[in-house]
């Protein structure tokens, strides 16, 4: 297997129990939002994190994209 670096706009999707997982990060690119609004909605909505990642939590995407997109356009 070969292994490439990720550019800046660029995801690597993980799956964990069957449901894609992300930093804030990368939800944040993916929906092409700030990374602060993507903090605030997990906060405001008391997200719980899937996992961790190098120490650092990630989430489902599709929770915390349901969320962001509700709140951000409607």
């Amino acid at each position: 297997m070969r292994l490439r670096i990720l550019h800046d706009n660029e995801v690597a999707l993980e799956v964990k129990n069957g449901a894609v997982v992300c930093s804030i990060s990368e939800i944040s690119r993916l929906l092409q939002v700030d990374r602060d609004t993507v903090r605030k909605t997990i906060r405001k909505h008391s997200i719980e994190p899937a996992g961790l990642r190098k120490k650092h939590p990630i989430y489902t995407l599709s929770v915390v994209a349901r969320k962001v997109i509700n709140n951000h356009f409607w």
